[in-house]
Protein backbone atom coordinates (compact mmCIF):
# COMPACT_ATOMS: atom_id res chain seq x y z
CA UNK A 1 0.00 0.00 0.00
CA UNK A 2 1.19 3.52 -0.75
CA UNK A 3 0.34 6.22 1.79
CA UNK A 4 0.81 9.11 -0.59
CA UNK A 5 0.12 11.91 1.92
CA UNK A 6 3.22 10.81 3.86
CA UNK A 7 5.08 9.36 0.86
CA UNK A 8 5.75 5.86 2.22
CA UNK A 9 4.79 2.26 1.42
CA UNK A 10 3.59 -0.42 3.80
CA UNK A 11 2.23 -3.91 3.87
CA UNK A 12 -1.48 -4.22 4.64
CA UNK A 13 -2.33 -5.25 8.16
CA UNK A 14 -4.42 -4.67 11.23
CA UNK A 15 -5.49 -6.12 14.52
CA UNK A 16 -7.47 -9.01 15.90
CA UNK A 17 -11.19 -8.91 16.50
CA UNK A 18 -12.69 -10.75 19.46
CA UNK A 19 -12.59 -14.51 18.96
CA UNK A 20 -10.32 -14.47 15.88
CA UNK A 21 -7.17 -16.50 15.48
CA UNK A 22 -4.20 -15.17 13.48
CA UNK A 23 -5.23 -16.69 10.15
CA UNK A 24 -8.85 -15.54 10.46
CA UNK A 25 -7.66 -12.00 11.23
CA UNK A 26 -5.29 -12.13 8.25
CA UNK A 27 -8.02 -13.22 5.84
CA UNK A 28 -10.40 -10.52 7.14
CA UNK A 29 -7.70 -7.80 7.02
CA UNK A 30 -6.81 -8.73 3.42
CA UNK A 31 -10.46 -8.22 2.49
CA UNK A 32 -10.71 -4.94 4.41
CA UNK A 33 -7.35 -3.42 3.49
CA UNK A 34 -6.72 -4.49 -0.11
CA UNK A 35 -10.04 -6.04 -1.12
CA UNK A 36 -8.71 -9.42 -2.06
CA UNK A 37 -9.35 -13.04 -1.24
CA UNK A 38 -6.20 -14.88 -0.17
CA UNK A 39 -4.96 -18.39 0.42
CA UNK A 40 -2.56 -18.59 3.39
CA UNK A 41 0.58 -20.51 2.46
CA UNK A 42 2.96 -20.15 5.41
CA UNK A 43 3.77 -17.98 8.42
CA UNK A 44 6.90 -15.96 7.71
CA UNK A 45 7.83 -14.49 11.04
CA UNK A 46 6.82 -12.56 14.13
CA UNK A 47 8.29 -9.20 15.17
CA UNK A 48 7.85 -7.49 18.52
CA UNK A 49 8.28 -3.71 18.43
CA UNK A 50 8.76 -1.31 21.32
CA UNK A 51 7.89 2.30 20.50
CA UNK A 52 9.08 4.20 23.56
CA UNK A 53 7.67 7.60 22.56
CA UNK A 54 4.18 6.10 22.57
CA UNK A 55 4.77 3.53 25.33
CA UNK A 56 3.65 0.86 22.87
CA UNK A 57 4.53 -2.79 22.55
CA UNK A 58 3.24 -4.30 19.30
CA UNK A 59 3.50 -7.85 18.01
CA UNK A 60 3.22 -8.24 14.23
CA UNK A 61 2.85 -11.48 12.30
CA UNK A 62 3.55 -11.86 8.61
CA UNK A 63 2.34 -14.57 6.25
CA UNK A 64 3.16 -15.67 2.74
CA UNK A 65 -0.14 -15.78 0.83
CA UNK A 66 -1.49 -16.34 -2.64
CA UNK A 67 -3.99 -13.83 -4.03
CA UNK A 68 -7.06 -15.72 -5.21
CA UNK A 69 -9.09 -12.72 -6.40
CA UNK A 70 -8.95 -8.92 -6.29
CA UNK A 71 -11.78 -6.48 -5.70
CA UNK A 72 -12.21 -2.72 -5.60
CA UNK A 73 -11.08 -0.82 -2.49
CA UNK A 74 -13.51 0.85 -0.11
CA UNK A 75 -11.19 2.95 2.04
CA UNK A 76 -12.04 4.26 5.48
CA UNK A 77 -12.18 8.02 6.07
CA UNK A 78 -8.73 7.90 7.71
CA UNK A 79 -7.29 6.01 4.73
CA UNK A 80 -8.86 8.50 2.32
CA UNK A 81 -7.50 11.41 4.40
CA UNK A 82 -4.00 9.92 4.14
CA UNK A 83 -4.44 9.28 0.38
CA UNK A 84 -3.99 5.50 0.49
CA UNK A 85 -3.46 3.68 -2.80
CA UNK A 86 -3.25 -0.05 -3.38
CA UNK A 87 -0.36 -0.97 -5.62
CA UNK A 88 0.56 -4.47 -6.76
CA UNK A 89 4.28 -5.04 -7.32
CA UNK A 90 6.76 -7.91 -7.28
CA UNK A 91 8.50 -8.89 -4.06
CA UNK A 92 11.78 -7.34 -5.26
CA UNK A 93 10.03 -4.09 -6.21
CA UNK A 94 8.27 -3.97 -2.81
CA UNK A 95 11.62 -4.33 -1.03
CA UNK A 96 13.11 -1.59 -3.22
CA UNK A 97 10.21 0.81 -2.64
CA UNK A 98 10.11 0.37 1.13
CA UNK A 99 13.89 0.49 1.53
CA UNK A 100 13.99 3.79 -0.36
CA UNK A 101 11.18 5.50 1.53
CA UNK A 102 12.06 8.39 3.83
CA UNK A 103 9.63 8.14 6.76
CA UNK A 104 8.50 11.54 8.04
CA UNK A 105 6.68 10.37 11.13
CA UNK A 106 7.77 8.35 14.18
CA UNK A 107 5.48 5.35 13.63
CA UNK A 108 6.28 5.19 9.90
CA UNK A 109 9.94 4.55 10.71
CA UNK A 110 8.92 1.41 12.63
CA UNK A 111 6.56 0.32 9.85
CA UNK A 112 9.38 0.65 7.30
CA UNK A 113 11.88 -1.38 9.34
CA UNK A 114 9.33 -4.08 10.17
CA UNK A 115 8.08 -4.48 6.60
CA UNK A 116 11.61 -4.68 5.14
CA UNK A 117 12.42 -7.53 7.53
CA UNK A 118 9.20 -9.33 6.62
CA UNK A 119 9.72 -8.92 2.87
CA UNK A 120 13.33 -10.09 2.96
CA UNK A 121 12.34 -13.12 5.04
CA UNK A 122 9.58 -13.89 2.51
CA UNK A 123 12.17 -13.74 -0.28
CA UNK A 124 14.36 -16.27 1.58
CA UNK A 125 11.39 -18.61 2.05
CA UNK A 126 10.39 -18.40 -1.62
CA UNK A 127 13.87 -19.50 -2.81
Amino acid sequence: MFVSKHNYHKLPGGGFEIGENKKEALIREAKEEVWCEIEVIDEIWKIIEFRSKRDLKQTSYCYLCKVVSKGNPDFTKKELDEWFKIIWVSLDKAIYLIENDKPDYYDNFFIQKRDIVFLKKAKQIKK
